[in-house]
């Protein structure tokens, strides 16, 4: 079930996604609330290329973590994409020596 764009709008504030530490320099953990339904967390570089996904399942609504280690990766910025229905959120990650 969907919902409606003043449902989406009054959520548009929400802090669905957060990561700490953050800057990190081997791993991060990912904490994210669903409000149920297939949530889908994905890893990108800067050109955008997928390196990671974090998480792909149906949730019940909650907040969760999930710890993602980017440790061989070299340093510099990475995205953290959350979709879960209609919402999304991206983070920023910084990985640093």
């Amino acid at each position: 079930m969907g919902i409606g764009i003043r449902e989406a709008n009054q959520r548009a504030g929400d802090d669905l996604l957060s990561a700490y530490p953050n800057p990190f320099t081997e791993r991060t953990t990912l904490r994210y609330t669903s409000h149920g339904g297939r949530v889908l967390i994905q890893v990108f570089n800067e050109q955008g290329q997928l390196l990671q996904t974090a998480v792909n399942q149906p949730t019940a609504p909650g907040t969760y973590t999930v710890d993602v280690d980017l440790g061989p990766l070299p340093s510099g910025v990475y995205y953290a994409r959350f979709q879960n229905e209609g919402s999304q959120q991206v983070r920023n990650l910084l990985k640093v020596q």
